[in-house]
């Protein structure tokens, strides 16, 4: 599972000596522990002649989770059980704040909790558990190797965390080449691609069209808004939508709370047809106009693809890092 065949290399920095305890399933430092534990476990069931499977209940709001579920992924007579936070909840409402000047949730994951979701549609400036994860972890750097960090440090890992946990989620129109255009991202970063599509028909047990036929637009969009909901709160994921999602305004914070929200434009007098049920019944420009303003609510970036979704993906790559890079 490790992909090193020291499992925990150690490295000369100076006069001291570092444990890299980062080549894990899950790049934490619980990837140790958590890869022996089950087999401890079962081990010492044996010896007990203990025949029941061994379950293992844990909650987490950042990597535990992850690092547990890997260790314990295959390991006969063991089952975990990971509670994870139950995200689009918030302990307050700040409109009862009428005079607050900040909001700041030590929560870090997801990356935009609903308190800051909030916050920022009421523009109280905000900030998430993550700078102070990363200032505490440049702090126990200086304390461990006896030297001084600059300050500035701080932002930029936190940037390029940011960018890294953070999802990019697609919008278009249908047949505006989203599909293919993610499976480029996905691809190119080593990400793994959600088709909110292909997870609809895959918990209906049958194809959007049949959806639309058998029962209606408005089970489609129930559907969408769950397949959305549970793919929005992943991290570093690429997420491609259907064509319709923002006319759910709900599904804003969604895709909004883990990443940025990227809106694919061509012209629609190429969109395709076959297959998309609203695109058959419709007038393209006239969905177009109805769905534009939805479009530039929902989206962080807006992307052409009058070209090739080659060209496409590549800018989309520049434009994250320029925001990463905060140009």
């Amino acid at each position: 599972k490790f992909d090193t065949k020291e499992i925990v290399p150690l490295v000369k920095k100076g006069n001291a000596y570092i444990m890299e305890l980062f080549h894990g399933p899950t790049i934490a430092f619980k990837d140790m522990a958590l890869s022996i534990l089950p087999h401890l476990l079962t081990t010492a069931a044996r010896k007990n002649q203990v025949k029941n499977d061994i379950v293992i209940l844990t909650a987490t709001s950042g990597d535990t989770g992850k690092a547990a579920m890997a260790g314990f992924a295959d390991v006969p007579g063991t089952k975990i059980i990971v509670f994870y936070p139950k995200n689009g909840v918030s302990p307050i409402d700040l409109r009862d704040f009428p005079d607050c000047a900040g909001a700041f949730d030590l929560i870090y994951n997801p990356l935009r909790t609903s308190l800051m979701l909030q916050a920022e549609e009421l523009g109280i400036p905000h900030m998430s558990g993550l700078h102070m994860l990363v200032a505490q972890a440049k702090k126990s750097s200086e304390l461990f190797l006896g030297t001084t960090i600059p300050d500035d440090v701080t932002d930029r890992i936190e940037k390029t965390l940011s960018e890294s946990l953070g999802n990019i989620s697609l919008i278009g129109m249908p047949g505006c080449g989203k599909t293919t255009v993610a499976q480029l991202l996905a691809n190119r970063l080593g990400r793994e691609l959600i088709d909110t599509d292909a997870e609809i028909e895959k918990c209906a047990g049958m194809s959007i069209p049949q959806i639309f036929s058998e029962k209606s637009e408005g089970e489609f969009r129930r559907l969408e808004s769950l397949a959305i909901g549970e793919a929005g709160k992943k991290s570093g994921k690429i997420i491609s939508t259907g064509g319709g999602c923002v006319t759910i305004p709900e599904n804003y914070p969604l895709l909004h709370q883990n990443g940025v929200i990227v809106w694919i434009k061509r012209d629609t007098c190429v969109l395709p047809t076959d297959g998309r049920p609203i695109s058959l019944s419709s007038d393209m420009s006239e969905l177009y106009k109805r769905r534009e303003p939805m479009y530039r609510r929902f989206s962080d970036f807006e992307v052409d693809n009058d070209g090739t979704p080659e060209d496409t993906a590549d800018k989309i790559i520049r434009l994250i890092s320029k925001e990463g890079r905060g140009e």
